[in-house]
């Protein structure tokens, strides 16, 4: 990979070795590495360095930290794909363009898409389960993005944001129509069958059990964000 920028996953068993020739390595871990695109770093310091009009690449990378000048990839970035660009012999100024950045992103989610369909799960996903291949995709590509990133992105796409409560039932959400509103007037309720009650009951506690094994394997991992923050202004 060059000196792409990558994010790295580390799954370590609990129990688990490595045998390398004659040799075994007790640390059993398996690292992953994935290439991940420098403009989703820097998209925040685009959005501060706006404030200043057109800035160089340079001038925009520093305003992620020390750090960021020592990764060549991210000065190597394809600025243009979510900026307007100017040109003064041969330097190259930048000012964000959220149309095009916007656009880049569209991008971003019908790619993940269409790998998300190379895997088993997604394989026979038809016309119906378009919808829920997008949502799922704008929620890989949100673990990269701050949340009025994320907040347009499902605007623009028509995704709905999670329920408050994942895991459960979002009583919130049954009671008000917008979160912060008040409660439309109560409509007296239907019987419900019992056998369909055992049924959205059981899915529930499906639901709350795999969100709860998906928060523990989360556990400890840091995002590749987290690595690079934006400098408070002077």
């Amino acid at each position: 990979m060059g000196d792409a920028l990558c994010e790295i996953t580390i799954h370590r068993p609990n129990y688990g070795s490595w045998f390398l020739g004659q040799s075994v390595v007790q640390d059993g871990a398996t690292c992953v590495a994935t290439p991940v695109d420098p403009l989703f770093i820097l998209l925040p310091a685009l959005e501060k360095a706006a404030g200043r009009g057109y800035c160089d690449s340079e001038a925009i990378v520093e305003g992620l930290g020390p750090l960021a000048l020592a990764v060549p990839a991210l000065r190597r970035a394809k600025f243009d794909a979510v900026c307007e660009t100017k040109t003064a012999g041969d330097l190259s100024f930048y000012l964000l363009n959220k149309t095009k950045a916007m656009l880049w992103l569209e991008g971003k989610v019908a790619a993940t898409k269409e790998g998300l369909k190379q895997q088993r799960a997604w394989a026979n996903a038809g016309p119906d389960g378009d919808d829920s291949l997008t949502a799922y995709a704008v929620g890989l590509l949100g673990e990269y993005l701050s949340e009025s990133w994320l907040a347009a992105l499902r605007e623009r796409l028509g995704v709905e944001p999670p329920p408050v409560n994942v895991g459960g039932l979002d009583y919130a959400a049954m009671e008000y129509g917008v979160a912060g509103t008040e409660p439309e007037a109560k409509k007296p309720k239907a019987q419900a069958n019992p056998k369909e009650l055992a049924k959205l009951k059981a899915a529930e506690a499906r639901q709350a059990t795999k969100a709860a094994k998906l928060a523990k394997e989360a556990a400890g991992m840091r995002k590749l964000s987290g690595f690079f923050t934006v400098k408070p202004s002077q």
